[in-house]
């Protein structure tokens, strides 16, 4: 069943169930049993870019992109 999924994956997500790479599966009963929290990391293409802001949060920035900078 695995495999077929796998298979269903575009070609640059694809993975080998056998190989040691650290990806591993767990019934979700049991990731609710044992974890507390999950981040997710996002790989974005080259192509995009971002925006990093070395601060706190803000009025000015944690609701988006900034329009202005206020004084604090």
């Amino acid at each position: 069943m695995l495999k077929k999924y796998i298979a269903t994956l575009p070609p640059d997500e694809q993975f080998d169930l056998g190989k040691d790479d650290g990806t591993f599966f767990m019934h979700y009963d049991d990731w609710k049993e044992n974890m507390t929290a999950l981040y997710l990391n996002i790989d974005f293409p080259e192509e995009w870019t971002g925006v990093r802001f070395h601060s706190h949060w803000t009025k000015s920035n944690s609701k988006g992109l900034p329009t202005k900078y206020e004084k604090e």
